[in-house]
């Protein structure tokens, strides 16, 4: 087993040493859901499903957010558009699902009927992973643009505290996908 240090460094880990994420590391929210085989074979078959593109756009935006991360990228993101039940939330479930459950709340798959200041801590929550906001629909269309430029920024709003000193601000580093009825541009 190797395993890479926050300097990036590879280290290989001793024979039947058993490696687990520092505790600082640890993403809250994040939860196992069933089992790596099982992954893999419900990846198989949103692969293989005819005329379902969305799917595989959606399972490979699940890696896009670490590389972006790992190379110094931008926050970006992409919107899945169409009809209702074709399958948008679907392909925002298998980008989660490649870190932990894909159930909309936990972690990683939120619904997008959030305010701009929550926006700020799910987006940090996200940082070198993805971020799947569901149903645009919710939000009016002014404030979505407010919250794509929000995140496209990777940085939050700067606030003070009760003695008048500069809070930490949210910072981010993720890919975002959003879905929808109609194109972000009619919203």
């Amino acid at each position: 087993a190797v395993f890479v240090t926050p300097a990036g460094d590879v280290l290989a880990a001793p024979a039947g040493c058993m490696l687990e994420l520092a505790v600082a590391a640890r993403r809250p929210g994040f939860a196992k859901s069933g089992s790596l085989d099982g992954w893999r074979a419900a990846v198989e078959a949103a692969l293989a499903a005819p005329d379902c593109p969305h799917w595989t756009l959606g399972l490979a935006g699940g890696f896009a957010g670490p590389i972006a991360a790992r190379v110094g990228f931008d926050t970006c993101g992409v919107n899945f558009s169409g009809i209702s039940s074709s399958g948008k939330t679907l392909a925002q479930k298998l980008a989660a699902s490649a870190w932990g459950s894909p159930k909309l709340g936990t972690a990683l798959l939120q619904s997008m009927r959030t305010t701009e200041n929550a926006l700020e801590s799910l987006a940090q929550a996200s940082s070198g992973t993805v971020l799947a906001l569901d149903e645009v629909a919710h939000v009016d269309g002014r404030a979505v643009g407010r919250m794509i430029y929000s995140i496209a920024s990777g940085i939050g709003k700067a606030r003070m505290n009760a003695q008048a000193e500069l809070k930490g601000r949210y910072a981010w580093q993720t890919f975002v996908i959003f879905s929808s009825e109609c194109g972000l541009e009619a919203k």
